[in-house]
């Protein structure tokens, strides 16, 4: 690969201010500032305030957060993207809409919306009553050789609805594995119709609500397994052809005194279907819309004669979820993620005001959509104005408002792996001394999926670890908790990690092999793999 020597005033950026607070040195007329905390903090002040109610993609607060960040690109002087008139890069959205408030009646009790159950977008509309009926986990394999799979959690031929006839009633379903197993893609057979590839369809919610429909069922409540599972989450997904709704277990419980010995049964690894009297009704009504949303693209082009032609992508989704459907409580999606965007625009502007180009073209994204499916950069990827064979590499900032210094980055797919070593290394030689770790877990709910599964060298950058994001996707995401300290650690960090590929000194990347041996195979990218990772 073509090498440049690092760019003085390029190479200078950030580096003053090592890993302490902003100096004097950092106001020199040939260095460019080092990152204002007080500026960063004040971008995700505005980004996760009320006036903006959460940012959702479709609503006024995510246009103006959208004409936020355009503003910050355009007074930094980015250019626009190969292709584009200006910043924005729109797409289309289908987005899921309730047009009036659903209900839940159990044995004759109403139960309260958010207290004991929750909305499930794309779910289709209904008023039906049924008694109900208790389905384990509404999972069906089929008959296999256990040698063939030892890592299938489920014995041979399971099938949790056994001689159930479902017609005309409300299926209770256990969300996950029996026993809390993971899921492991490849680890059961696939039942026809999954497919190799999409086996882990035959795991999601939405396969567990037409395996129930099929049988009759004219509706679906999905449990926890125990009342120390996570609670029903706002925002879930499950596309379906009858009502289905998402409850907590106690809210069930009390109407089905029985529900903790049957899935205790399951999790023994026997199926144990149930039909009770108890009288279930589920109401719901909503309808699909389209909507046009945009990314915000700013470019730094690059000033070497071979790699100015070649891009690193540097991204930060700006969306969050929003307002809850027919409450007033929002999710200001502080951490989560306007402490991203944040840094991304303070690295726009640093990068821009350095008196020398990088070598290669950077690309500062604004992600949108990313809460609803990665969006925003998944229309990148259909569409890219610099081809996946030009890109040299792509970062997702993404939660670095909370937590302690540091930055870990994470990886979906190889490869990606090489990051995090050129990252640790440039950190060491830039004389920063908050720590760079690797996070072993795959992460694959950001936007470096979507270069990932293209073979793009991708990686996911936060603060070290998921545990130190407590109010993640809760409506206690706020502003306050945000340090802008740690804001001004990530931005450095995240150049530190970003310097070597923009100056075109990254060094050799990691061969196959030893790629292989550092981290596991991809596992093949597909909507049915997203889904059930992210399956209620």
């Amino acid at each position: 690969m073509h090498r440049l020597l690092p760019t003085l005033a390029l190479a200078a950026l950030l580096v003053a201010c090592g890993s302490s607070p902003a100096t004097a040195s950092c106001d020199l007329a040939d260095s460019p500032r080092c990152p204002d905390g007080a500026r960063l903090k004040a971008s995700v002040d505005t980004l996760a305030s009320p006036a903006l109610l959460g940012r959702r993609l479709g609503t006024p607060g995510n246009d103006e957060a959208a004409g936020l960040v355009e503003e910050a690109f355009l007074s930094a002087g980015l250019q626009p993207a190969a292709g584009l008139a200006g910043l924005r890069l729109p797409f289309q959205a289908s987005l899921w809409s309730w047009s009036s408030p659903p209900a839940l009646e159990l044995g004759g009790a109403v139960k309260t919306l958010g207290a004991d159950y929750e909305l499930l977008d794309w779910s289709a509309g209904g008023d039906v009553t049924g008694p109900l009926s208790f389905a384990g986990y509404g999972l069906v394999l089929p008959s296999f050789d256990p040698a063939a799979y030892p890592g299938c959690p489920l014995p041979s031929g399971w099938d949790d609805f056994g001689a159930l006839d479902l017609t005309g009633r409300v299926a209770v379903v256990v969300s996950g594995l029996p026993g809390g197993a993971a899921l492991v893609a490849g680890s059961c057979p696939a039942r026809a119709g999954c497919g190799a590839l999409d086996q882990p369809a035959c795991f999601t919610a939405a396969d567990k609500v037409a395996q129930a429909r099929s049988r009759g069922a004219v509706a679906v409540l999905l449990v926890p397994r125990s009342a120390a599972a996570a609670a029903p989450r706002p925002f879930a997904s499950v596309v379906t052809a009858v009502p289905a709704l998402w409850i907590t277990f106690p809210a069930l419980a009390a109407a089905l005194p029985d529900l903790p010995g049957w899935i205790a049964a399951v999790d023994a690894l026997g199926p144990a279907p149930a039909a009770t009297s108890v009288a279930g009704r589920v109401a719901t009504a909503g309808s699909p819309r389209t909507v046009t949303a945009a990314n915000v693209i700013g470019v730094v082009p690059g000033h070497d004669p071979v790699l100015r032609h070649e891009v690193v992508v540097v991204g930060a989704h700006f969306d969050h979820l929003g307002q809850l459907p027919f409450r007033p409580a929002y999710f200001p999606g502080a951490d989560d993620n306007a402490s991203g965007a944040a840094v991304l625009m303070e690295l726009a502007r640093l990068v821009a005001a350095s008196r020398q180009a990088p070598a290669r073209t950077l690309v500062f994204a604004a992600w949108n959509g990313e809460e609803l499916g990665l969006l925003g950069s998944r229309r990148w990827a259909s569409a890219p104005p610099y081809p996946f064979a030009a890109t040299a590499a792509a970062f997702s900032i993404d939660m670095v408002g909370v937590g302690q210094p540091g930055l870990q980055l994470a990886v979906a797919w190889e490869p990606g792996h090489e990051l995090f070593t050129v990252a640790a290394g440039s950190a060491a030689a830039l004389g920063l001394t908050e720590p760079v770790t690797f996070l072993a877990e795959p992460v694959f709910g950001s936007d470096h999926s979507s270069f990932s599964a293209a073979g793009v060298p991708s990686a996911w950058v936060s603060t070290p670890t998921l545990a130190l994001h407590p109010d993640y996707h809760t409506p206690g995401d706020t502003p306050d908790k945000v340090q802008p300290e740690l804001l001004a650690a990530a931005a450095r960090l995240a150049w530190g990690a970003i310097r070597p590929w923009a100056l075109g000194i990254e060094g050799p990347l990691l061969a196959s092999a030893a790629r292989s041996a550092t981290f596991p195979a991809p596992i093949p990218f597909t909507a049915a793999t997203r889904d059930a990772l992210e399956m209620p």
